[in-house]
């Protein structure tokens, strides 16, 4: 790829980026994350949806700004981390 087509994909990559943080409880949840560390999906107190939620962290995931776990132990245990 020309040095050209990867300037238009960071600066495409950047546009989406800077959408994400505007974007209804991208602040909230990582507001939330930083106040208590490791939470599970069914313990954020937001005010947005659930559907809301998960695109939210989905979209936090593919920017590399949270982290995701999963332990099937005993019980599966799944939450989020900055």
């Amino acid at each position: 790829m020309s040095k050209r087509g990867e300037g238009l994909m960071n600066s495409q990559r950047e546009a989406i980026f800077i959408k994400l943080l505007g974007s209804k409880g991208t602040l909230n949840i990582l507001l939330h994350l930083d106040e208590h560390g490791a939470v599970q999906n069914k313990e954020f107190d937001l005010m947005i949806s659930r559907s809301t939620l998960n695109e939210r962290l989905c979209q936090l995931l593919k920017f590399g700004l949270i982290t995701h776990h999963l332990t099937r132990k005993d019980v599966r245990k799944e939450w989020y981390e900055i």
